[in-house]
């Protein structure tokens, strides 16, 4: 019975942030790509800061997961070359905030990538 239940509580949040991709992506004509490996990229994170916040007191370990979370989404959207104009603002959501972030720094470089496939004019 618990083997259900952990995958009831993978299940449903994925179903729900697919949802979320499928339907943002269709309104904004982007590839939904981005936004799914936004969300890989946000679950990998979020089990690195959970081994982080492991090895630190129980006292610092929401402060640690969130310290660590920021960090990696810098790295990552950094990596990307991400603009981020009023983005920083996004990590007052936490982990939903680095989501976002990395699915803007996705799409930001599927643009990118698609301007330097056109063809010049001279």
């Amino acid at each position: 019975m618990a083997g259900a239940s952990l995958l009831l509580i993978i299940a449903i949040p994925a179903a729900i942030f697919g949802a979320l991709i499928l339907v943002s992506s269709a309104f904004r004509h982007t590839s939904p790509r981005a936004g799914f490996v936004a969300l890989g990229w946000t679950v990998l994170i979020w089990l690195v800061a959970g081994l982080a916040s492991a090895v630190v007191a129980p006292s610092a370990s929401n402060g640690v997961v969130y310290l660590v979370g920021t960090v990696l989404t810098v790295i990552l959207a950094q990596r990307a070359k991400y603009v981020w104009g009023l983005s920083w603002l996004f990590f007052i959501l936490g982990p939903f905030g680095w989501f976002i972030i990395l699915w803007r720094a996705n799409n930001q470089s599927d643009a990118r990538k698609a301007m330097a496939a056109l063809p010049t004019q001279a």
